[in-house]
């Protein structure tokens, strides 16, 4: 079991594009000679038990074993002459998990071995794994790190890709319907936007130096691979730039749209005001508990005032209407 032993697939690759399956056992494995194939392990990190085989029994130097068990990795990549050492991330799309959660591989290879590790269950391994069985995988370790690459950037393109239909969406609905119901998807748009390309950008980087590697491993079929795979991941850059961006002027335009809202009702609040603001100071003044008051005794006196204070209104209204400020 992987949970146990730390190993989450192993085989032999024939280098045809098939592969024998080693039941994960450490004894097996002990037992590999580069004669038989290419050893591909895949091993899960936080187990003790991969640990203490990567230490002492890989063969592999301190700094790359390291780099293997690392619990927080950037994309990068470490070059020699007939070894890589690549460290990659894919979008999270295990149920349950964030997109924006980008889950990360190590690879480490040669060319006859073939190690990586992971924490969390990545899909493009399942693939590479089922492509193997069925005896059409990958037939040399650098067919190997292509193919991962491809599977990894091909499940980007679908959450890119939704990120920018999101986009689309919240812009066609924009005049339709209230402001405050888009800021918490834009905010989170923009937040998946910024969390993706944190790490394509040096993803990108990362295929970049593999182009312009002289590690003798790498031929102009594997170098032109690599390059369009960087030309795929500059240009999920480029749209997640671009979905950033329209998400900003977006949420801009609904901080303007609410301002806007609040300015049209504290106006309306203050003409309503300046018209009832002199009726209020003769009501005031008429009010007061003093003797003298005009018309206290006249039976006409109170609609003498009400007529008043209707006429003033009415003078107010016509004044603000030709001031054009209602």
């Amino acid at each position: 079991m992987a949970e146990e032993s730390g190993i989450v697939q192993s085989f032999i690759l024939d280098g045809n594009g098939g592969g024998k399956h080693l039941n994960n056992e450490w004894s097996k494995i002990k037992q590999w000679r580069k004669e038989q194939g290419i050893l591909w392990l895949h091993l899960d990190y936080t187990i003790p038990q991969a640990q203490q085989w990567l230490k002492t029994e890989s063969g592999l130097e301190p700094l790359i074993v390291e780099a293997l068990l690392a619990e927080e990795t950037r994309p990068r990549c470490i070059i020699e002459e007939n070894e890589l050492m690549v460290l990659l991330r894919g979008v999270n799309l295990n149920p349950g998990e964030d997109p924006e959660d980008m889950v990360s591989i190590r690879v480490w290879l040669d060319p006859y071995r073939i190690i990586t590790t992971r924490r969390r269950r990545i899909l493009s391994i399942v693939d590479i794994r089922l492509t193997i069985e069925a005896g059409h995988g990958p037939k040399s370790t650098i067919d190997f790190l292509n193919a991962l690459n491809d599977r990894l950037t091909l499940r980007m393109h679908s959450v890119v890709e939704k990120l920018s239909e999101q986009i689309d969406e919240l812009e066609d609905n924009f005049l339709t319907n209230a402001p405050e119901d888009h800021r918490f998807q834009i905010m989170k748009i923009r937040q998946m936007a910024v969390m993706l390309r944190r790490y394509l950008n040096p993803q990108q980087e990362a295929i970049h130096n593999l182009q312009i590697s002289h590690c003798i491993m790498l031929d102009e079929i594997h170098l032109d691979h690599f390059r369009e795979a960087g030309d795929q991941l500059k240009r999920y850059i480029e749209e997640l730039d671009s979905t950033r961006e329209r998400a900003t002027i977006l949420q801009e335009e609904i901080m303007s749209r609410s301002v806007d809202l609040t300015n049209q009702r504290m106006y309306s609040l203050a003409v309503v005001s300046l018209i009832f603001l002199p009726l209020a100071f003769i009501n005031g003044l008429l009010g007061i508990n003093v003797g003298g008051i005009p018309g206290a005794t006249s039976p006409w006196a109170f609609h003498v005032v009400t007529s008043l204070c209707v006429f003033i209104g009415i003078v107010i209204y016509f004044y603000l209407k030709h001031k054009k400020w209602v």
